[in-house]
């Protein structure tokens, strides 16, 4: 008996629940896949500011004729994850300042390069004199031992979602590829380095602690279909001294 079920998925998957509410009103958000046709209405995915961080949702909001002047991103956070964040903080590092790496998401060409990140982490111990603990899921658990022998705190897969953006809350800064926790940074207001090229989901951070890092090549952004050769040129073309520079620049502008 809902009166009004807004859909932002827009997969069929989730116009089929919204469908089966029994909701007066149904708004789907770039519905797609058939789940359209079980709208009574479907709003533009894109019909804001595409350059944005979360225009999707600021465009919805707008359209419903709901406030969204500044529209800042929230991630809710338990007394639970916060108590257990600290508690797995405490027994990896101890008390005191460390700073996030999030290297993996979905797909290997939305990866920054191994040898990157390896010679990544052994500067920002240099430079910033705190660890660096590093984030992901159990399914990222090879690929982060390449990393962690570089020095980086090994937390892959071994926290929650809820605890991983407790984590993401304390740190004095983030760097990530095109991933949930990356975003969470920039929800957290931490200084954050954004690592795009496949995708490019936005470049306007919504806040000056933000930046993207991304190099507009002709095949860029290729999403799903690199045509590389598994090279990732893009990702590649992103080298650990442009990160470092560019962390140096959004560390000055938080302060």
């Amino acid at each position: 008996h809902f009166d009004l079920v807004v859909d932002l998925q827009g997969l069929l998957k989730s116009g089929i629940w919204s469908w089966l509410s029994g909701a007066r009103k149904r708004i789907g958000l770039g519905s797609r896949e058939g789940s359209q046709y079980l709208m009574h209405e479907v709003i533009d995915r894109h019909g804001g500011r595409r350059e944005r961080i979360a225009s999707e949702y600021l465009h919805l909001a707008e359209s419903l004729g709901l406030e969204a002047d500044d529209f800042p991103m929230h991630v809710a956070i338990g007394d639970a994850a916060r108590a257990q964040a600290r508690e797995r903080l405490t027994e990896a590092l101890g008390e005191g300042a460390y700073g996030v790496i999030c290297p993996f998401t979905t797909r290997p060409q939305k990866h920054w390069i191994e040898s990157h990140w390896t010679a990544l982490v052994p500067r920002l111990h240099e430079l910033y004199g705190m660890p660096v603990v590093m984030l992901g899921g159990p399914g990222d658990v090879p690929s982060a031992r390449a990393i962690a022998a570089a020095g980086a705190t090994d937390l892959v897969g071994k926290t929650s979602i809820q605890v991983a953006a407790a984590i993401i809350e304390g740190a004095d800064y983030l760097i990530g590829v095109d991933t949930g926790l990356t975003h969470m940074g920039l929800a957290f207001r931490r200084p954050t380095l954004c690592l795009f090229g496949s995708t490019r989901p936005y470049t306007d951070t919504a806040t000056p602690r933000g930046r993207v890092l991304y190099h507009d090549m002709p095949c860029a952004p290729c999403r799903r279909r690199p045509t590389c050769d598994g090279r990732f040129d893009c990702m590649r073309a992103l080298t650990p001294e442009q990160v470092l520079d560019a962390l140096a620049e959004v560390l000055e502008t938080g302060r």
